[in-house]
């Protein structure tokens, strides 16, 4: 029962930094865990690992954005911290086979 208070407490901090580049470092260290026993209970509890979870929840993030705002693809791609528009959209169109624009 400890672990799944754990686990919603790193989902929580993920969900609260959608705009910065997490590492399974910064999530375990936040979590309280080590780096191994961290991603094999998070993967056990969610079915992702840490660092694919955050990016599931930035691109999810994002496209609502998208959606939602008149931002453009650049503001948007630079605002979740990817280094390019082309790096956000190779990552948009691989989880959602289409193209953020």
């Amino acid at each position: 029962m400890e672990n799944r208070k754990l686990i919603k407490n790193a989902i929580e901090f993920i969900q609260k930094h959608p705009k910065e580049n997490l590492s399974l470092q910064s999530i375990a260290d936040n979590a309280g865990f080590s780096l191994t026993y961290f991603d094999a209970l998070f993967r056990k509890h969610t079915g992702y690992s840490p660092v694919e979870y955050a990016r599931i929840y930035k691109l999810t993030r994002a496209a609502l954005e998208l959606r939602r705002t008149e931002k453009t693809v650049l503001d948007i791609a630079l605002a979740f911290g990817y280094e390019s528009p082309e790096s956000f959209t190779r990552a948009f169109k691989t989880f959602y086979s289409l193209p953020p624009s």
